[in-house]
């Protein structure tokens, strides 16, 4: 009896061991079949989509100021008056609709020269972003790729990110060094907003130019398993 009880056990372990491995095949088999979004991360800043830069043509002291940087301007508003050599006054106008992204008419009579940039006005439909990521994932980046924007700003809003797609890949040709020395570049891109976070005229604030944040671009589709232990 006592024998046949050894035996019971000893084949019921046997049994176990052998499952282990069929198991731990399956499971690999499994995850192997098994395709998730693969994301690469980096680190976005917003800029501009199409700038405009208003240059002084003549020598002339600066008289009045009627718009500052991030106000939002018309084509044709009146952004400062200059007044020349000879007394005459020029008017200063914007010559898009946008946003005031950067001006020199910070105070009245300052002296100005020929050729000197006044204001940069800024598209303000639409935005860009410049990405710093890594030298392994630079390639993989394409046109059209999805691509999840989280704003480091602090917010009330419990999901404040915003979805997109890569619409153009600029490669810039200079690049960096992250803290474990790896290479990383930069890449421009341009961002078509979408989803229930989408960028509207009452949203803009949330993302304004110079904002940074987080930045994940899906480079397609990748085996679990594959993710989980680092393959290419």
């Amino acid at each position: 009896m006592l024998h046949n009880e050894n035996s019971n056990k000893k084949t019921f372990y046997l049994f176990i061991l052998s499952c282990i491995p069929i198991f731990f095949i399956l499971t690999l088999t499994g995850l192997y079949f098994i395709e998730l979004e693969e994301w690469v991360k980096g680190e976005g800043e917003i800029i501009p989509e199409n700038k405009s830069t208003l240059y002084l043509n003549e020598n002339a002291i600066l008289k009045q100021i009627f718009f500052h940087k991030g106000d939002l301007v018309k084509t044709g508003d009146l952004i400062g008056t200059f007044i020349l050599p000879n007394s005459n006054i020029i008017e200063i106008l914007a010559n898009q609709n946008g946003i005031i992204f950067s001006s020199q008419l910070t105070e009245t009579g300052k002296v100005f020269s020929r050729g000197d940039a006044l204001v940069t006005t800024a598209s303000n439909e639409n935005r860009n972003i410049k990405i710093t990521i890594s030298e392994k994932y630079f390639v993989t980046l394409k046109e059209k790729q999805k691509i999840r924007y989280e704003p480091n700003t602090i917010s009330i809003h419990a999901n404040d990110y915003y979805w997109g797609t890569l619409q153009k890949v600029i490669p810039v040709a200079t690049s960096t060094t992250d803290k474990k020395g790896n290479a990383q570049f930069l890449v421009e891109g341009d961002i078509q907003f979408f989803g229930d976070n989408s960028l509207n005229k009452d949203s803009l604030h949330h993302i304004p130019f110079g904002s940074t944040g987080k930045v994940s671009i899906g480079i397609g589709k990748k085996s679990l398993l594959k993710q989980l232990i680092g393959w290419n």
